[in-house]
C-alpha cells in the first residue's frame, strides 16, 4: 500500500482511496485487535500521504468483515482519532447497506470524495447510475445540501458514460 500511495504521488494525485482492512476468522480470539493493527495502518499511511502531498480517503466498504463499514465504525474511528482522515462516500456500498442518509446526516463533514454506481441493495454490482434502485436525485440533492465541492467519480462497470451523463443531468437539474 505504501508503494501505491509513493506512485500515486509521482502522478501528482489529489487523493487516494484506501480500502480498510476485514475482520478475520480469528478476530474472536484477540477482540479488537484488527481494530488496532487497522487503526496503526492508517495512522501510517496518513502520515505518508500527508508527506508525499495526497490526501488519503478512507472508502466504506459493504462487505459483511469490513472493520470499516458503516457508520457506527466511522463514528467509532473519528471518536477515537478526531484527526483521521476524510470519508470517501461509495454511493452504492452504503445504498446495501441502507445508510446513505444516515452518512449524510451524521458525517458530511468527513465526506471529501464520492463514487457512484448503481445496485438493487443487495449485491456490489457496480451498474450504471439509473439501473438499480438508488434514488438518484434524492442522494445527489442531499449531498449538495451538505455543502459537498469535491470530486464525484463514476464507478460503474457497464455503462460509464452513460452514468456520467446522468449524474450530470441530475445535478444541473438542482
Amino acid at each position: 500500500m505504501e508503494r501505491s500511495l509513493r506512485f500515486s504521488a509521482l502522478l501528482r494525485a489529489q487523493k487516494w482511496v484506501l480500502h480498510p482492512g476485514t475482520h478475520g476468522a480469528l478476530s474472536w480470539i484477540h477482540p479488537g485487535e484488527d481494530w488496532m493493527v487497522n487503526l496503526d495502518s492508517m495512522k501510517h499511511l496518513h502520515t505518508l500521504g500527508r508527506k508525499l502531498g495526497v490526501e488519503v480517503v478512507i472508502e466504506n466498504i459493504s462487505a459483511g468483515h469490513a472493520i470499516l463499514g458503516g457508520v457506527r465504525d466511522f463514528l467509532r474511528l473519528y471518536r477515537e482519532w478526531p484527526k483521521a482522515p476524510g470519508i470517501t462516500l461509495d454511493a452504492g456500498h452504503s445504498h446495501i447497506r441502507r445508510e446513505t442518509e444516515e452518512y449524510l446526516g451524521r458525517l458530511a463533514t468527513q465526506i471529501r470524495h464520492v463514487h457512484v454506481h448503481d445496485n438493487l441493495g443487495d449485491f456490489d454490482t457496480h451498474q450504471a447510475v439509473g439501473s438499480g434502485t438508488v434514488g438518484w436525485p434524492r442522494f445527489l440533492s442531499s449531498l449538495m445540501k451538505t455543502g459537498f465541492s469535491e470530486d464525484i467519480v463514476v464507478e460503474s462497470a457497464k455503462g460509464p458514460f452513460a452514468s456520467y451523463d446522468r449524474v450530470r443531468e441530475i445535478l444541473g437539474s438542482l
